[in-house]
């Protein structure tokens, strides 16, 4: 039977029993933010099929309005000090070099702010007057990005920093004389860079703790800058930082990292964090205030506060609740009920049907703790115990959450049990965890995964002869790792652009990811070894298990030449292989299309070879 009509029929078998093409076709919501007067959303949403930009009238009465159909991924919008106009950023065919667009709020279509072919363009923020603009750019070298600013007047751009490396969250101060951003080999430590405009000055200040992270939020009404900061115990915490005298001085809850935070112009803050993999959404008046709670559940991001901090926004969704955008209003207090301006869209799907990822910690190997999300098969057609699917995140640094994933969503619904553990590496549970797999990529983090498989086996949870496993970037090179360095574990795999050749890697990436190769593995001058070692590609040889690969041919993070590779050397040994390349997507696939098709290839694939009738793996 052909694999695709396979799983076609393995999803349809029951009525009530959602579809395949349902669960893709779940809208996807992001970059929200609301005006500073507090009257209208802007956000990105992928309702029309690609990331348009849409509007919406915070009045109860109006409809979301479509503001660009350009079928390219919209992201990045800042909104103009008097809520009149809208700057975005826009990836045209993924290759992630984005121009800047105006929109005017009241109605017209998008005009360009810049045409850049080979650089990128992104992070605006307005000043207070509105007649300036910060914003990064590279155009020294790709993905090094540095402080511009641009008057708006005229177009007129200026280069203020020429960092080697990279340069990130520039916000103007109150009277726009400076300007602070951060300056971060690697997003795990980074220091403060502080522009002085008059003066035409720069200086740095250095992260409260040794290669600790001190990332910008904005100035406060006194003067002081408020940062995310490492705290003594690992954890990305608020910390407000006197510019004169370097002192950083730590509020607001300290146990669990910061996802994302927005800043008032009356000092006001809001805040979401991650408490074990669930997010909470704070409100202080002050940053020195008592948090009032407005929500917990789920994930949440893109929090977003309106000038006078009186309206607040913020994108949720949990693992049977795809993203929606709710409001809050100052009146009534932290009591006053969220709005869900823009509902969650989830189409004809029956979210009654679906199954919720439920949290279990496991103890690996050496006594580490790793949390597992699992979610149960919906059915048990495949058998019992059942297959499963392991979904490894990408990152390393980053982190399964209680979030919708409709890859999931549809393994489940053909009868797997899915299980994504946030091996160490994973951010959410302090630095020291976060830099467990440093020197390390293939080695204990991968022993996480195959210890939860086994424990999961071992108490009869899962069929241990049927376990596939699949992942995206560093999920997908932790997908090649798997298969040639513990082979016969896995009986069918799915990589989505992972890295093969660490050393190949390196090379073609060097001038984006090359300082932060050097906190996470060294270099291949510096580690030769490790690097040869952790590479998969010198592995082939091993491979028994049954590989898919899935890439955009517009990558840059992990271009397509690196799949090749791997697809390569495979068929050359007549091993069971199978390649798709998406012409017009990059790192992760944004057309509705190109992730319907993604997830019909993946779980056909993993029907086929891990379905009850499935040989067991060689040993």
């Amino acid at each position: 039977m052909p694999s695709l009509l396979w799983c076609s029929l393995v999803l349809s078998v029951a009525s009530a029993r959602p579809t395949l093409e349902e669960l893709v076709a779940v809208v996807s919501v992001r970059s929200a933010v609301v005006s500073p007067d507090g009257a209208t959303l802007a956000y990105v949403t992928d309702k029309s099929g690609a990331l348009e930009l849409w509007t919406l009238r915070l009045d109860g009465k109006s409809a979301p309005q479509q503001r660009t159909s350009q079928k390219q991924e919209v992201s990045g919008v800042a909104w103009s000090p008097d809520s009149k106009t809208l700057v975005f950023e826009m990836d045209e065919g993924g290759n992630e070099r984005t121009d800047l667009f105006q929109l005017v709020a009241a109605g017209g279509t998008p005009t360009r702010l810049t045409s850049t072919t080979q650089l990128a363009e992104a992070g605006v923020e307005f000043s207070r007057t509105g007649d300036r603009m910060v914003f990064l750019a590279d155009p020294g070298q790709p993905f090094r990005f540095n402080v511009n600013t641009r008057v708006v007047a005229t177009g007129k751009d200026t280069r203020h920093t020429f960092e080697t490396i990279n340069v990130s969250h520039a916000v103007w101060r109150p009277d726009a004389k400076q300007i602070a951003a951060t300056v971060s080999p690697d997003d795990q430590q980074g220091e403060v860079l502080l522009l002085d405009l008059v003066a035409n000055t720069q200086r740095k200040l250095p992260p409260p703790q040794h290669k600790g992270m001190a990332a910008v939020v904005g100035y406060l009404p006194d003067g002081r800058l408020l940062t995310q900061a490492t705290n003594a115990l690992g954890f990305l915490q608020l910390a407000t930082l006197d510019t004169t005298s370097g002192r950083y001085t730590f509020v607001g809850p300290g146990d669990w990292d910061l996802d994302d935070v927005d800043l008032a112009h009356n000092g006001a803050v809001l805040l979401s964090r991650n408490v074990h993999g669930v997010s909470e959404v704070l409100l202080l008046d002050r940053v020195e205030a008592t948090p009032q709670l407005l929500w917990r559940g789920g994930l949440v991001g893109d929090v977003s506060l309106s000038a006078d901090g009186k309206t607040a926004t913020f994108v949720r969704e949990t693992a049977k609740e795809p993203d929606g955008i709710f409001l809050w209003r100052a009146a009534g207090g932290a009591s006053n009920p969220l709005v869900p301006v823009v509902p969650p869209d989830a189409g004809t799907l029956d979210l009654a049907a679906l199954q919720p990822f439920s949290v279990e910690t496991f103890v690996s190997f050496d006594g580490t703790k790793v949390d597992g999300f699992l979610m149960a098969p919906s059915h048990a057609g495949l058998g019992t115990p059942p297959p499963a699917v392991v979904m490894v995140h990408g990152g390393p640094n980053g982190q399964t959450r209680d979030a919708f994933s409709a890859t999931a969503h549809v393994l489940s619904q053909a009868g797997f049990l899915v299980v994504s553990p946030n091996y160490r590496g994973s951010t959410g549970y302090g630095r020291a965890f976060e830099d467990l797999n440093n020197h390390d990529w293939g080695g204990g983090d991968l022993k996480d995964i195959t210890s939860v498989v086994e424990q999961l086996a071992k108490a009869g949870r899962l069929d241990a002869r049927r376990v596939g496993i699949m992942g995206g970037s560093y999920g997908g090179y932790m997908t090649l790792r798997a298969i040639t360095a513990v082979p016969g574990v896995f009986a069918a795999a799915v990589d989505s652009y992972g890295m093969p050749d660490l050393v190949a890697d390196y090379q073609i990436t060097e001038s984006r990811f090359g300082t932060w190769y050097v906190t996470e593995m060294g270099t291949p001058t510096t580690h030769p070894e490790l690097f040869r070692d952790r590479s998969p590609i010198h592995g082939m040889d091993k491979v028994v298990t049954p590989l898919l690969v899935l890439q955009g041919a517009n990558d840059t993070n992990v271009p397509k030449e690196e799949s090749d590779l791997v697809v390569a050397a495979l068929k050359k040994r007549k091993a069971t292989v199978d390649y798709a390349v998406y012409p017009n997507e990059g790192h992760g696939f944004t057309r509705r299309e190109n992730r319907l098709d993604a997830a019909r290839r993946t779980v056909a694939w993993m029907l086929r070879h891990l379905g009850k009738t499935a040989a067991a793996p060689k040993r």
